[in-house]
């Protein structure tokens, strides 16, 4: 780290890699690296833009979640489950990360693999919902 760019700078913490930063007004731990994860979440929480960016892959993450419970409960590596879908293990990294869409052919592939069939369908506002198996 380098310290000549910051002004006021008191101490250096060697375990934590924190600045103390003394001035006027403020005395403060600072990260050299940003926000801690909960002042980061409140501020990007604030933004509307970021709410609806984040309503826009829940979809996604929950599909994640199906995926990395199967690897777990099966105890196979992003590799192994690539391999049983003919698929690539970047593949299964990135729909793991729940930010990525994946196509029907990869769900049915990965239903056929753990024994369930793929349903796909539409809910209208009141709930009603229409359904096919894929």
């Amino acid at each position: 780290m380098t310290l000549t760019a910051l002004t006021n700078v008191d101490k250096v913490s060697p375990h934590t890699r924190h600045v103390i930063v003394n001035t006027p007004d403020i005395a403060e731990l600072v990260s050299p690296i940003g926000d801690d994860h909960d002042a980061s979440v409140r501020r990007r929480s604030a933004s509307p833009e970021y709410r609806r960016a984040r309503a826009s892959i829940a979809p996604f993450e929950e599909l994640a979640r199906l995926f990395i419970a199967y690897r777990i409960e099966h105890d196979l590596t992003q590799e192994e489950l690539a391999a049983q879908m003919n698929t690539s293990a970047s593949a299964i990294s990135r729909l793991e990360a729940g930010h990525h869409q994946p196509s029907l052919g990869t769900l049915r592939k990965f239903g056929e693999l753990s024994g369930r069939r793929l349903v796909v369908g539409y809910e209208d506002e009141a709930g009603r919902r229409e359904l096919i198996a894929v």
